[in-house]
């Protein structure tokens, strides 16, 4: 597995992901796993990809909004999102973790070159900007927009 900083990265906003595990290289596919924190109102933009991906809520709450069908997980909870489906998630409480699996995956290398690595896990000033549409598609990630009003309701 490639080098990561040790605090992780800043993904999108204050969302901050940290790979425990990933693939070897670019070019190779497999099985990942993160670990992500964020505050109330961070979220992911509306987006899809061919990986299946399960988010496991450690703490706090998120809504997932999957192709049109809106769920909410608390701790010990989990949503799956499947291969293709058009997906995204809003967290709901502060200081909310969860973890992230995916399988058949790049997402650890579109996260080491689209993400932003965090210096200071307490600086509010560090942060990241939506991941670049076009390294996102260079990993199998397509990004569709932002959420869907809904989600946010």
């Amino acid at each position: 597995m490639a080098q990561h900083p040790p605090h992780g990265y800043w993904l999108v906003g204050r969302n901050r992901v940290v790979i425990l595990l990933g693939t070897p290289t670019p070019d190779e596919r497999g099985t990942v796993l993160i670990q992500s924190w964020g505050n109330a109102g961070d979220g992911a933009p509306l987006h899809r990809h061919r990986d299946v991906e399960t988010f496991v809520v450690t703490k706090g709450r998120l809504r997932f909004w999957v192709a049109g069908t809106m769920t909410e997980c608390g701790p010990q909870e989990s949503a799956t999102v499947p291969s293709g489906a058009d997906h995204t998630y809003v967290v709901l409480e502060p200081d909310s973790e969860w973890l992230m699996l995916l399988t058949d995956s790049a997402f650890d290398h579109f996260i080491a070159e689209g993400a932003t690595p965090v210096i200071d896990p307490s600086d509010p000033s560090e942060s990241a900007e939506p991941p670049d549409p076009a390294i996102a598609a260079k990993y199998g990630q397509e990004i569709l927009g932002p959420p869907p009003a809904e989600l946010r309701g």
